[in-house]
């Protein structure tokens, strides 16, 4: 399912602790495209790969999709820090009503499953990191995964979160 919404930009020089703020509430995981003044809700699991290529072609930059470290400041190509912008005007440039927020939304339970295969059966080779180091071990079964979340909550890894946590929070996005 994907979503448009209408949703600034700015200036300002990004220290370290401005990073956090930004992946502290995944902030950090906007696409922004400034010449369409369209900005992407990128949701890991719900075709962000796809998106990060389209961003790619629109600036006809090559590289790969990660610029640093997957978890802190820095993770996306396109993120809004490419552009200092922190996490109080990533804020206000989703609310602007001058610009265009698309989000892809996709059943929380075909997400889990995705999640599940791509890191917790290494589809995508890099499940010690997402899946292994959390849920204790290489052989984790998915309902172990699943009571592991209900008894432990929400670890702080874009795979397991919930989609209503991204792009600042999305509760209540139509």
């Amino acid at each position: 399912k994907v979503c448009v919404h209408n949703g600034a930009q700015a200036d300002s020089s990004l220290d370290m602790r401005t990073r956090r703020a930004l992946a502290s509430r995944l902030w950090n995981r906007l696409i922004v495209l400034p010449d369409l003044r369209t900005v992407l809700c990128a949701i890991d699991k719900n075709g962000l790969t796809v998106q990060n290529a389209v961003a790619r072609a629109i600036h006809r930059d090559p590289h790969p999709e990660f610029t640093g470290s997957f978890f802190g400041a820095g993770g996306f190509r396109f993120a809004p820090d490419r552009y200092d912008i922190d996490a109080a005007a990533a804020k206000r440039l989703v609310a602007d009503s001058g610009w265009r927020r698309i989000i892809v939304h996709r059943s929380p339970l075909d997400r889990f499953v995705s999640a599940y295969n791509s890191k917790c059966r290494n589809a995508d080779g890099d499940g010690r990191r997402h899946c292994w180091d959390l849920f204790g071990g290489e052989n984790v079964s998915m309902s172990e995964v699943a009571t592991w979340l209900l008894a432990n909550g929400i670890p702080n890894n874009p795979h397991w979160l919930p989609q209503a946590h991204f792009c600042g929070g999305l509760a209540g996005a139509t």
